[in-house]
């Protein structure tokens, strides 16, 4: 089995927030479900609190994420709240 880490080696330090957006749209059918899944049941934008518990992470873990860059946020008031297309930065998937 071959790992599919779709952007191990990008640093995504020096992206703008619309290229991570790009990085994070589906290049096959299992990660369009995969999407199309976390879109259904998080809705565009969610909580760390909220993708943790969908992804079966620690809070923490999804926080480091978003420290790394890989998942775009916004605040609104006093919230953060993450793009859920940015997802897929985040998975590894085996083929």
């Amino acid at each position: 089995m071959e790992n599919n880490n779709r952007n191990r080696d990008i640093d995504f330090d020096y992206l703008s927030n619309d290229d991570i957006v790009e990085l994070a749209k589906p290049r096959n059918k299992l990660e369009e479900d995969i999407l199309k899944d976390a879109l259904a049941k998080l809705g565009d934008y969610t909580t760390a609190k909220k993708m943790a518990n969908y992804m079966e992470l620690s809070e923490r873990s999804i926080r480091r994420y978003i420290d790394d860059r890989k998942l775009v946020t916004f605040t609104t008031g006093t919230r953060r709240k993450i793009y859920t297309r940015t997802i897929l930065n985040i998975i590894n998937l085996s083929e």
